[in-house]
């Protein structure tokens, strides 16, 4: 989990109070916080009860599905809440034909997820988002649920193989898609050379599965069935069904088709740091709640264009990536680069999990080492994308101040208001005890007051 520093304020601008339209929102959003984007604007909406939540941005669309260009407020925010606690309580739906699955709901958004909208300046939950049909509600619920259409074709063979009696109903199965090897599609009435399905025992638990693969990544909230995931890929040829990771390590003729319908891409160059995992991947996952292997990309930067969250159409010089592989449930810890804390969870191989990866020269860095390489725009990834809080800045001005050196002088002397460790409910207690900690001695006291103020007396 990635923390990042900056919210920049989006103006709300209530027309309808001076008797003119509907509300509309600036479109100035804050950029610079990919991980908490427009979270200003949905605490609003939500009042008294957003203060409960930690909050994640997931996604943004228009009416029309196109995806939000610069600057532009989008008509449809998707975003994620959490609540700090835990809860056995099991929450599924069926919301058209998806399938969602939760092991806690946080009282109004059953299932965690919410959808702004600008226009109307209001928040859904996924239930309201269906009764009203927004607009392209499917593409959404195509992100964060299972498509269950009921389809039984080729139920017979794929049962067939996996030794299930398909008059019974303790099995699930959807059809999803049928291709050819050469990737072409299917003639009606012809024979596939590949079937596409969801497969699984109708039995569940609060494990939630989650794997990348190739450049997509998948979720799955059922560990019952033959395969990880519950997809798989039934060969007409051999006469056998594959997992998609199966089906992946023998590269199985357009096996993309396959995971492009099921999956989430998730970047360009995914396939690149899946061969860096490579030898930390165990033979066998022993905890389906976590995954062996996350992956995401965040920024690309050309020092042609500049720096983007969106893909360039030119190679990009490099890409910021978080990726990390997982043996067992991942904790948390924050490093100091480049002068900012950056934190996120600790995997494998062990520190934070940010990487930077150059396509020219297929090199895979950590982000400690791009830094110490000192890459042509490695400091964008601070500056421009917001990745990580400057180390020292108490009062989250952007800038070291002897005003963040009265701050931690005011927190040792327990002034109310000036305690470290409660700063910001948003960031973690840890991270802000590493921004305090400005001379690195893994202690707060007075010395850091003092360092930050021989710090400003060497630059003034």
């Amino acid at each position: 989990m990635k923390e990042l520093k900056k919210i920049l304020c989006i103006t709300l601008v209530l027309l309808m109070c001076f008797g003119a339209v509907s509300p509309a929102v600036s479109a100035i959003r804050d950029t610079d916080a990919p991980e908490i984007l427009y979270r200003d604007v949905i605490s609003e909406t939500l009042g008294e009860r957003f203060k409960d939540y930690n909050y994640k941005f997931l996604h943004a669309y228009n009416a029309d599905g196109t995806a939000p260009q610069g600057e532009e407020m989008p008509d449809y925010v998707v975003g994620q809440l959490a609540i700090n606690k835990s809860d056995d309580e099991v929450v599924e739906l069926y919301l058209g034909d998806y399938y969602f699955y939760q092991s806690y709901y946080i009282e109004h958004f059953k299932l965690k997820y919410l959808i702004y909208s600008s226009a109307e300046n209001k928040c859904y939950s996924f239930e309201e988002a269906w009764d009203a049909q927004l607009p392209n509600i499917e593409n959404v619920f195509a992100m964060f649920g299972t498509k269950i259409k009921n389809d039984n074709t080729y139920i017979k063979e794929v049962y067939g193989v996996l030794g299930w009696d398909a008059s019974s109903d303790e099995y699930i199965y959807d059809f999803i898609t049928s291709y050819n090897a050469d990737g072409s599609t299917v003639d009606e009435g012809a024979t596939p050379d590949y079937a596409v399905a969801f497969a699984t025992v109708n039995c569940f638990s609060t494990a939630e599965i989650k794997e990348t693969i190739g450049n997509y990544s998948f979720y799955s909230p059922n560990i019952y069935s033959p395969y990880r995931l519950g997809y798989l890929i039934y060969s007409f040829e051999d006469n056998k069904s594959y997992s998609l990771r199966e089906a992946w390590d023998l590269r199985l003729p357009n096996v993309e088709i396959a995971l492009a319908k099921v999956g989430t891409k998730v970047g360009f160059y995914a396939e690149e740091f899946e061969k860096f995992f490579a030898p930390y991947r165990e033979e066998e996952i022993t905890d389906p709640q976590y995954p062996w292997y996350g992956y995401s990309e965040l920024y690309y930067y050309n020092s042609l264009t500049g720096g983007s969250i969106e893909m360039p159409e030119s190679t990009p010089d490099y890409v910021l990536v978080d990726a990390t592989a997982y043996h067992c449930p991942p904790a948390y810890k924050h490093e100091v680069i480049g002068g900012y804390v950056v934190s996120s969870s600790w995997g494998i191989p062990e520190g934070i999990t940010y990487y930077v990866y150059t396509p020219k020269d297929n090199r895979i860095y950590t982000l400690k080492a791009a830094y110490d390489a000192k890459l042509d725009g490695i400091m964008n990834v601070f500056t421009d994308y917001g990745l990580g809080f400057l180390l020292g800045d108490m009062d989250d001005d952007q800038k070291i101040t002897i005003k963040d050196a009265t701050y931690i002088q005011k927190s040792l002397a327990n002034f109310e208001g000036f305690d470290v460790d409660k700063k910001d409910p948003s960031i973690p207690d840890w991270v802000v005890i590493g921004m305090a900690d400005f001379d690195l001695n893994g202690k707060i006291n007075i010395k850091d007051a003092t360092a930050i103020q021989k710090h400003l007396a060497k630059i003034s």
